[in-house]
């Protein structure tokens, strides 16, 4: 039969417990946390907060307190999954509290001990995935749910969907449509194209994209609360700024503009009016293009991404092509603060009109 052996470790316990005015039992206990000498023992039993560590040491803190930020500013609801033992539960509670002070809508689960096991399980994330929850706090566990925590992210996707033709209720023209899709796999956004591209060139090309799509009518912005703040556009808009300023004045951080440019102006304009867009705004603008030989014309590709500052952060050729690229909203502030572009507009002498039906 197999044997316990429980390594203790020595000290005075009866002289820490005289001292102190506790336990020797509970001495032991704070021996073998490692905790030696008299100040700090003292600061363990009676520390302060000024005493604890600062948790903007924990990798990651600042972004996940973004997040929470995020998500209780859109009232995202948040999931504490604790532990069914008693420091579990005491801080599960007042995880909840605390996050209920600040606004947040909160719920806790803690683990059936049969039937869960200890801590964050597989179960559980698809529970709250289920339940319409995409955040899970975890209490008293979760530091080596590896498994887990993928588990989790892989339903973590928001989905930009380029443009596609919609059926119109109330017009044979389809609208060109464009939608943002959620990690839950729901509809979060969705925009029809303003701005047909209505083209007469003299003893030239004659292109009249209005008789075949119906315009839309409405500016559309998405927060996502965990992404950024989205503003959303198809192709030809890229060309009337006043529509992306909308969008930046409303919140906009990343500019959404899947397109399918000519080679004559996907040479000339493309990048640079990308880059414009990115640099007057302050926004990140994410541009997938399309690519190939069409009936009329020959696509000019060159899907791009450009940070706030102009720079292009990722590019794709000609071909199919996956490009991937970060989106740091803290630079984007950064930038901002440099730029006051949104700040030192003059609507006192100019106003920039946005009129909804």
């Amino acid at each position: 039969m197999a044997k316990w052996y429980v390594a203790a470790k020595k000290a005075d316990f009866n002289g820490i417990g005289q001292r102190f005015s506790i336990s020797p039992v509970l001495a032991r206990v704070i021996r073998n946390r490692d905790i030696e000498g008299d100040e700090a023992i003292e600061k363990y039993l009676h520390g302060t907060i000024r005493d604890l560590y600062d948790p903007a040491f924990l990798k990651g803190s600042r972004e996940a307190v973004l997040l929470l930020k995020d998500k209780i500013k859109g009232q995202m609801p948040i999931r504490v999954i604790g532990d069914y033992d008693a420091d579990g539960i005491c801080s599960s509670y007042i995880l909840k509290r605390g996050l209920e002070a600040c606004g947040a809508v909160v719920d806790t689960m803690i683990p059936h001990r049969m039937k869960d096991g200890y801590g964050l399980n597989e179960h559980l994330v698809d529970e709250a995935y289920a339940d319409g929850i995409d955040t899970i706090l975890t209490c008293d566990n979760g530091i080596a749910a590896y498994a887990q925590i993928e588990q989790a992210k892989k339903y973590g996707v928001w989905l930009h969907c380029g443009s596609i033709y919609e059926k119109n209720p109330n017009d044979p023209r389809p609208f060109n449509s464009t939608m943002v899709i959620d990690p839950r796999g729901n509809l979060a956004a969705k925009y029809h194209k303003i701005h047909p591209f209505d083209v007469v060139i003299p003893n030239g090309p004659v292109n009249r994209e209005s008789e075949r799509i119906c315009p839309g009518d409405e500016i559309v912005t998405v927060d996502t609360g965990e992404v950024g703040h989205l503003g959303l556009s198809i192709c030809y808009d890229m060309r009337f700024a006043e529509m992306y300023r909308i969008m930046a004045l409303e919140g906009a951080q990343i500019l959404l503009m899947p397109a399918d440019f000519t080679m004559p102006t996907g040479k000339d304009h493309w990048e640079t009016i990308l880059r414009t867009r990115a640099i007057e705004n302050g926004c990140y603008v994410v541009a997938p293009a399309q690519y190939g030989v069409k009936p009329k014309f020959q696509a000019y590709a060159n899907s791009l991404v450009v940070d706030p500052w102009g720079n292009v952060i990722a590019r794709a050729s000609n071909h199919p092509q996956v490009i991937t690229a970060e989106i740091d909203l803290d630079y984007l502030q950064q930038v901002r603060r440099q730029i006051f572009t949104l700040e030192n507009r003059r609507p006192d002498v100019y106003s920039l009109l946005r009129t909804k039906q």
